[in-house]
């Protein structure tokens, strides 16, 4: 359950970051363990996500000039929810896992409302799969086979 919501805040902490907006790959850092680097469909590093030094329950994501564009936090208060924060310390959204459906994660915006979510492919347990607000499908996160990182795929329509 543990490393199901570290996932899931990973996930989310990439589809919070509006800075991307390509396929992308999430791939450990060679030389530092702590750093997951953010690569798009080019092969170039666009960014990263760390956990912060001082604040451990706290994960920063930089872009690609080492500049903190997002921080998500667990909620102090609700251990299923976390919330991202812009560089200024604004509460920008939240993800929570639905109350009615425990495989679901519900993401809103940072007035409440509910913006989208995302839950596991019913077939492929390495399969992630965001939706909209109205439900359709706007991509997946894939687990690459061969070299185990994460890969966010846009949905084609």
């Amino acid at each position: 359950m543990k490393n199901l919501k570290l996932l899931l805040i990973a996930v989310g902490l990439i589809y919070a970051t509006q800075i991307f907006s390509q396929d992308h790959t999430y791939k450990q850092d060679p030389w530092d363990s702590e750093k997951t680097n953010i690569i798009d469909s080019n092969g170039n590093t666009i960014g990263y996500y760390k956990v912060d030094a001082w604040d451990k329950e706290k994960i920063n994501v930089y872009d690609s000039y080492g500049k903190i564009v997002k921080t998500i936090k667990n909620d102090a208060w609700d251990n299923s929810k976390s919330n991202t924060y812009d560089s200024y310390g604004n509460h920008r959204s939240s993800t929570k896992i639905d109350a009615w459906n425990l495989g679901r994660e519900n993401i809103t915006d940072e007035y409440g409302n509910v913006i989208g979510y995302r839950e596991a492919d019913a077939w492929d347990k390495e399969k992630i799969n965001v939706f909209d607000e109205t439900g359709d499908k706007i991509g997946f996160y894939k687990k690459n086979a061969f070299s185990g990182d994460w890969e966010y795929h846009k949905s084609s329509y």
